[in-house]
């Protein structure tokens, strides 16, 4: 396998590479026709190559396929698995976790990177990519995705919605960045505003639907002080369905209440 990956190189000067800081590092491997290079611009190294290996982020595997190599992605982190599986998907390369790396998947995916095949769907992925760039989609296409999943009932204001109000040349609420702490609202700023000169009594809290900066213990206690104020409000709904609407309304609030509750029990793990 040594062989595979350096036979071609036996004839390289390393002269250069053995004034750079981190050549001392290549001393170890052997060969002496193997040198280590300190970063190399992507787009001056790339167009020099029939074929490209590396851990597959997104921005290194972009600028392969925007060269038309084939690609072997050997991913150990993060979102590298995902554009690797996309790129053997497609046929423009082979894809290999790390964990997994050994001298008979690197020969293939390497053997396979030379092989017509994937250069020729490798050259596919780049016009592709070429032809989005022209029609100035790429961006747009996925600004539209994110926007499309976006969960809007979870951060935009319940005042706008419920009075229908809208910000000029747009069909949404406006987005959410308070909760008004003694209605449970999420309210935006011009709604938080209008209230209070309307003479109302508001209690505002930043908005936050989810903190990633909290431990697990933080995030447990959070859950267990959510989870109480959810049991609270089944009885407030309760309370103020006996008190609109009688013994009807009680029941209504009943169910409602329980119905929110376990939708919280239910939801909560995904959203906290």
């Amino acid at each position: 396998p040594r062989s595979f990956f350096c036979e071609d190189c036996a004839d390289s000067d390393p002269s250069a590479a053995a004034a750079t800081w981190e050549y001392e590092m290549v001393e170890t491997l052997g060969p002496s026709h193997v040198a280590l290079l300190p970063g190399i611009p992507h787009d001056w190294l790339f167009p020099r190559c029939c074929a490209c290996m590396h851990h597959g982020g997104a921005g290194t595997t972009a600028m392969g396929l925007d060269c038309g190599l084939p690609t072997t992605v050997v991913a150990f982190f993060g979102d590298q698995p995902l554009w690797g599986g996309l790129v053997e998907v497609r046929g423009g390369g082979k894809m290999v976790l790390s964990r997994h790396v050994c001298d008979d998947n690197i020969t293939e995916a390497m053997k396979y990177c030379l092989s017509p095949a994937a250069k020729e769907a490798a050259m596919e992925l780049k016009k592709g990519l070429a032809d989005e760039r022209a029609a100035g989609q790429g961006a747009e296409a996925g600004a539209a995705a994110f926007d499309h999943q976006l969960p809007l009932e979870l951060v935009t204001c319940e005042v706008c919605s419920m009075r229908d109000r809208h910000e000029a040349g747009d069909t949404r609420p406006r987005a959410a960045e308070f909760t008004e702490v003694n209605k449970d609202l999420r309210i935006c700023p011009v709604c938080a505003l209008l209230m209070q000169k309307a003479g109302e009594s508001i209690r505002l809290e930043p908005l936050r639907t989810a903190d990633w900066s909290r431990t697990r213990g933080g995030i447990l206690y959070v859950h267990f002080i959510r989870w109480l104020k959810s049991f609270v409000k089944l009885f407030r709904r309760m309370i103020q369905g006996g008190q609109e609407g009688g013994l009807c309304g009680f029941f209504i609030g009943v169910v409602v209440g329980i119905f929110e509750f376990l939708v919280f029990v239910v939801v909560a793990p995904f959203i906290f």
